[in-house]
């Protein structure tokens, strides 16, 4: 299966970011599949860092009692998930594929990557669910729950 990345949205993100058991799959789920770490490197412009809004897929605030496996989960506020939707708003597809760097995707050893055009192929759908996703959280006033499995 592999690394996936899911977002969740959670109109009890402060209960969420408070602390305390946490259950997943409570709320709507985007599946990033394995486009995650593709798509985080065209927005933040790096493999695992970044500052939200670019780099939100990896930033956030850690939320300890959600672990799938691959390490901590993270969240962001319903203030910052409106930030985050206006970012992608303004960042249409075409703006990535623009600043497309995959010889720099290859050398940070970004996970799944085959050809620049499969690459491509394979993220724009995700890119395109993933800003509706958000744009859908903010409207109704959520924040999101980031983890992968």
């Amino acid at each position: 299966m592999g690394m996936c990345l899911y977002l969740e949205r959670r109109a009890d993100i402060d209960d969420v970011m408070a602390g305390g058991p946490v259950e997943t799959d409570v709320g709507e789920v985007c599946d990033l599949h394995k486009a995650w770490h593709i798509l985080h490197f065209v927005l933040a412009g790096d493999a695992w860092g970044g500052e939200v809004p670019e780099g939100f897929l990896m930033a956030g605030e850690t939320v300890d009692a959600v672990d799938c496996g691959y390490g901590p989960g993270h969240a962001h506020d319903a203030a910052t998930t409106r930030e985050i939707a206006s970012f992608l708003r303004e960042t249409p597809w075409e703006a990535l594929v623009a600043r497309w760097d995959q010889d720099a995707m290859e050398g940070a050893d970004v996970y799944c990557t085959s050809s620049e055009e499969e690459d491509q192929e394979f993220a724009e759908g995700y890119y395109n669910d993933l800003r509706a996703f958000v744009a859908q959280a903010a409207e109704a006033g959520e924040g999101l729950l980031l983890y992968m499995s």
